[in-house]
């Protein structure tokens, strides 16, 4: 876990691979949002209550164990002022998880391959803080990537 105390939105990264955390977090610290980064659920609850961040970018896909949308559900139950961003590489949640009805409602939805710079990265931070969800990014599709529904994901 690295703790950077620059700026003024707090965000807390989970991520389980390294090279994006490490260069997610230098990019959003370089902006200057306060940032700390862990690998797992296990770990984004260990350190929630004492950070208290203002959003949660959150992987979907972290490796056994609980799941991003474990954690956004969580978030959403426990902490329903703070923001929450799925970052991802799957373009349908449906892909992603088994179950996408999991992420919650209010949570937006980055496809990882879509953020073409830090500021898009940015906006949707802080609209997900501001408004919940108004930056949802499933169904955009500039890369021929198919956005499939729940029944078809469940096939």
């Amino acid at each position: 876990m690295t703790v950077d105390t620059k700026g003024a939105i707090k965000v807390l990264l989970v991520e389980d691979e390294e090279f994006t955390r490490t260069l997610i977090r230098d990019s959003l610290t370089k902006i200057g949002m306060t940032v700390v980064d862990v690998a797992s659920v296990h770990d984004a609850i260990a350190v929630m209550d004492d950070f208290d961040p203002h959003v949660v970018v959150s992987d979907l896909d972290l490796g056994p164990g609980p799941d991003g949308a474990d954690l956004l559900y969580k978030v959403e139950q426990t902490r329903p002022w703070t923001g929450m961003v799925v970052l991802t590489a799957h373009a349908s949640p449906e892909l992603a998880l088994h179950g996408a009805s999991r992420i919650p409602e209010g949570a937006t939805y980055l496809v990882k391959s879509q953020i073409g710079s830090t500021d898009y990265l940015r906006t949707a931070i802080e609209e997900s803080i501001v408004h919940p969800g108004a930056i949802n990014m499933i169904k955009r599709n500039s890369e021929d990537q198919y956005v499939v529904s729940a029944s078809q994901g469940e096939i």
